[in-house]
């Protein structure tokens, strides 16, 4: 499912920038064992989530700011 998302996102969109998302791969995973396994969520889990959520976000950011910044 999420090489299915990704590659959708990468036709139509710049490579780079959706690369960065197959960082998501893990949260995908972790709410299908949840939904579906009925895995528990602890709190090194919420904690390991949320930082590659601010990973994301970061390297977002930045390819925004370089991209202002050659202009």
């Amino acid at each position: 499912m999420t090489w299915l998302v990704f590659f959708l996102l990468v036709g139509s969109g710049e490579a780079g920038k959706v690369g960065s998302f197959n960082f998501l791969v893990p949260l995908i995973a972790i709410v299908t064992s949840v939904l579906f396994l009925g895995e528990t969520i602890t709190s090194k889990l919420v904690a390991g989530l949320f930082l590659i959520i601010a990973g994301i976000a970061l390297v977002n950011l930045k390819l925004k700011f370089l991209q202002k910044g050659n202009k």
